[in-house]
């Protein structure tokens, strides 16, 4: 309607049912609240990628003596809160060794904490056993 123009009973009945509802108002508010979850969306996906590792430039280097490998990361990976316990007093223990050869240690590494402790197998037979008696 024009400025200054009356808003007369013609003129509401000229316009569709829906606008004279408030139908837009409601659009609106489902517009907004799509945005804010897209935008929510965005900024959980920018944070998740902004923790993703990047290159490690020691892997395959080695210090004294070969890289840490598959072995070596099981048992580092089964030792994990006893390594996380005394780094916590001393800053030269590391939980991840860095120098390691790659895939196969990072392998080692999650095998030893998942298996050795306990992973999704333990809580599934815990609930088994509830469920059973």
């Amino acid at each position: 309607m024009r400025p200054g123009a009356r808003d007369t009973k013609a003129h509401r009945a000229e316009r569709p049912a829906d606008v004279a509802r408030g139908a837009h108002l409601r659009l609106g508010k489902h517009m907004r609240s799509r945005s804010i979850t897209r935008t929510a969306l965005v900024l959980v996906f920018a944070l998740l990628m902004s923790c993703a590792p990047g290159a490690n430039p020691l892997a395959h280097t080695a210090a004294n003596g070969p890289p840490a490998g598959f072995f070596l990361g099981l048992w580092h990976g089964a030792i994990i809160w006893v390594t996380l316990f005394v780094s916590l007093f001393d800053p030269s223990v590391a939980i991840y060794e860095v120098r390691n050869s790659g895939w196969a240690y990072n392998f080692g590494f999650v095998i030893g904490a998942a298996c050795l402790h306990g992973g999704g197998a333990g809580a599934a037979a815990r609930r088994l056993r509830r469920n059973t008696t």
